[in-house]
């Protein structure tokens, strides 16, 4: 009995449909007929064939037909990198000690944004009237707490307002926070942003001094911030001492990322 493929592949050999899956699914000579299939079941049979040898491609011939997985041959996937966090920097440069305050200026990524006012440094804290001591700490939002629960109602601010800037893991201190006002009496070891000192009173270290603007430096400061935190990026606040720091000031160098961590 002749193949019914017999006419597209020559005198070979005729192979066994019980030997080869993809044979066995093909359908039959009439044997009873004793003859060939007609053209059309022929043509069926030979569509039928194709499909499935198109259905088994990448894998491994075997006589001819394709079988089994081909492993050496499937490209080995990279694994995924996971993104580099996307620091931001904030620099607090005090450069002015006086009897009741500390004078500042504030950096975000190394360009001047705003000035602050602390309390004034002691060499032993002194409950709600002492600056936190130099060093880098993280921020993060703070959602509760009566700061927060006032400016997300405050004319001023409810419209960006999404939590208060935290300086986190300061040493004797808790619940450090990045806010308005304008000299000391509004303060406990908090951070005040202004947009420039009294300057009749910037170098009188005895008396009590101010900064001006702390509502329209808070909102210059606090977006930028913020908005950086809510996208689940991580910043960095680092307090710095530097007397001699010029005046006229308005960026800083850049900062390298293994600086970064906190301890």
């Amino acid at each position: 009995m002749k193949s019914p493929f017999s006419r597209f592949f020559g005198p070979k050999e005729e192979p066994n449909p019980k030997d080869d899956p993809i044979l066995a699914d093909l359908p039959l000579m009439n044997e009873e007929a004793g003859d060939l299939l007609d053209q059309q079941a022929e043509m069926e049979a030979l569509k039928a064939y194709k499909a499935a040898k198109e259905g088994n491609k990448g894998k491994t011939k075997t006589r001819g037909f394709l079988l089994r997985p081909n492993l050496v041959n499937q490209a080995t996937k990279p694994k995924p990198v996971a993104p580099q966090p996307k620091w931001m920097v904030i620099d607090v440069v005090r450069y002015s000690f006086g009897k009741h305050d500390t004078l500042g200026k504030l950096y975000i990524d190394g360009k001047f944004v705003a000035y602050t006012l602390e309390d004034e440094k002691r060499e032993e804290k002194l409950k709600h009237d002492t600056c936190i001591p130099p060093g880098k700490y993280k921020l993060s939002l703070r959602n509760v707490g009566g700061f927060h629960n006032r400016y997300k109602v405050d004319r001023r601010f409810k419209d960006f307002h999404i939590g208060m800037l935290w300086v986190r893991e300061v040493p004797n201190f808790q619940y450090i926070l990045i806010h308005v006002g304008n000299t000391d009496k509004d303060t406990s070891g908090c951070l005040l942003v202004g947009l420039e000192p009294d300057r009749r009173k910037e170098s009188a270290l005895e008396e009590k001094r101010m900064i001006v603007g702390s509502g329209a430096a808070y909102k210059k400061v606090y977006p930028k911030i913020a908005n950086h935190l809510a996208s689940g990026q991580p910043a960095l606040i680092r307090y710095t001492e530097d007397i001699n720091h010029v005046e006229g000031v308005d960026s800083l160098p850049a900062v390298g990322i293994d600086s970064l961590p906190v301890a």
